[in-house]
């Protein structure tokens, strides 16, 4: 983490001689993205940095009251900025088309713990290591000697903890521990954090819950589990795509499934795909990077057209778990 030459240190050394930066996630921003970035907004701050914390979209209601998600703007202020950080941005298609933002920084720093990452910025720090981008947040703030203070820690571990399905699936690390231990030791909440993302959720969404469980279909000997969510009932229950964050976990619990397919239709007629393996060594994201979406190797999601694609990829998937005899 010393070396000179490292991204790390290459991003923390641009970062110190700034003095406005705004910081931007992918469309649908997630946990992992809003903690990084309440964290990383306050050491900057603490730098005397001016800080622009900017979502695409609105945040979703369970993480609203999130101390510090009150910091987030939905539209750039006026002028221009030393920085723009984008947070796990794999390329530029995960912006809005619309967004000009990045024409207005000096620089532009990558920051990603997802493979395949292919941003064109003048700084790239990508670890595929990482369980989630709080932990290169975490080791960036001691880079940058700024001090994690209890709101902060909360904050990262907030991340860490959403992006690792609270601390259970396979991208956890002895480092993932490590830094959670350091965190609740600076006063981090890790009980207020656990319950915000996994016991807070709506009625609706719980219906929700409810459609899907019932709706669930079996393919491949049970091998391969798929479930498809009219966009009526989004509308039935009055829920949006950013309400629907961890829907797919229903799913994840099926013992002797490999693989795992949620599809929500949207008011357009887009269809929503959250993907999920349970096996290793049949990685999922090959199939969401064929449609223009990504992730990691067991936990990704895309976008498609419509029904034929669902099809489409529904055959792929069995194809290719006949093919490995899982």
């Amino acid at each position: 983490m010393n070396d000179s030459h490292s991204p790390l240190r290459q991003v923390a050394e641009s970062l110190k001689t700034a003095k406005r930066v705004f910081l931007a996630p992918h469309v649908n921003i997630d946990g992992d993205d809003l903690g990084s970035m309440i964290a990383l907004s306050s050491a900057l701050e603490q730098m005397g940095i001016e800080v622009v914390c900017l979502s695409h979209d609105p945040i979703p209601d369970t993480f609203i009251s999130f101390k510090g998600a009150d910091r987030f703007v939905y539209s750039l202020p006026d002028g221009n900025f030393d920085r723009a950080i984008l947070m796990e941005c794999v390329s530029l298609s995960r912006l809005p088309n619309s967004f000009s933002g990045l024409k207005r920084a000096e620089k532009i720093i990558n920051l990603d713990h997802h493979k395949g990452n292919s941003l064109n910025a003048d700084i790239s720090w990508v670890d595929d290591r990482a369980a989630a981008l709080g932990e290169m947040i975490f080791f960036l703030i001691n880079e940058l000697g700024a001090s994690i203070d209890r709101d902060m820690a909360s904050a990262l571990y907030f991340a860490i903890a959403s992006d690792t399905g609270g601390f259970k699936y396979s991208n956890v690390s002895a480092v993932s521990h490590e830094i959670a231990s350091i965190l609740i030791s600076k006063g981090a909440d890790a009980y207020g954090c656990m319950k915000r993302l996994f016991l807070s959720n709506s009625l609706s969404f719980m219906k929700l819950t409810g459609e899907l469980m019932t709706s669930v279909k079996s393919l491949s000997g049970g091998k391969l589990l798929y479930s498809f969510l009219p966009s009526s009932l989004l509308l039935k229950y009055n829920l949006q795509k950013k309400d629907l964050n961890n829907l797919i976990e229903n799913l994840n619990v099926v013992e002797g499934c490999k693989v795992f397919c949620l599809f929500v239709e949207m008011p357009d007629s887009t269809v929503s795909v959250s993907l999920r393996s349970s096996d290793i060594s049949f990685p999922v994201r090959k199939y969401a990077v064929f449609y223009g979406g990504g992730g990691h190797d067991l936990a990704c999601g895309c976008s498609l057209s419509g029904h034929g694609q669902v099809c489409e990829l529904l055959d792929r998937i069995k194809e290719d778990i006949n093919i490995k005899s899982l």
